[in-house]
Formats: structure tokens, sequence, C-alpha cells
């Protein structure tokens, strides 16, 4: 049992599925939450970014899986 943006791309490829039907639904959400000398550090905003590329990257195959 895992959470579908984290298993994305094992599930695409197939190496896991979802066996029982549609995945559950719990609501549930990440954080990032940074103390204030970590939001500081030069390699802050390059962390961030990815984070971000990957959620839209992630959230752009799911529709079009949805789509198709």
């Amino acid at each position: 049992m895992t959470d579908k943006v984290l298993a994305h791309d094992a599930l695409a490829r197939g190496d896991l599925v979802v066996p029982f039907g549609e995945a559950l639904r719990t609501g549930g959400v990440y954080a990032l939450w940074l103390r204030d000398s970590g939001a500081k550090h030069p390699a802050c905003q390059a962390v961030l970014n990815w984070f971000e590329e990957q959620l839209e990257q992630t959230t752009g195959q799911a529709q079009g899986d949805r789509a198709g």
C-alpha cells in the first residue's frame, strides 16, 4: 500500500498494480515545512522547483491517463 503519487512511475511501468479497482481517495496532502535557516539555504529554491516539476509531471500524466 502506498500513495499513487509516490508509486506513479512503478504503476506506469506496470511494476505495481491497483488490485481492487479504483484507489482509495483519502484527501491527504503533503507538506514541506522548512525552518527559517533551511529556507534561506542556497539550494532550497532548487529543491522546491524540483518538487513542483515532479508534481506537474505526475498530475499531467495522471490527467492524460484518465482522458485515455
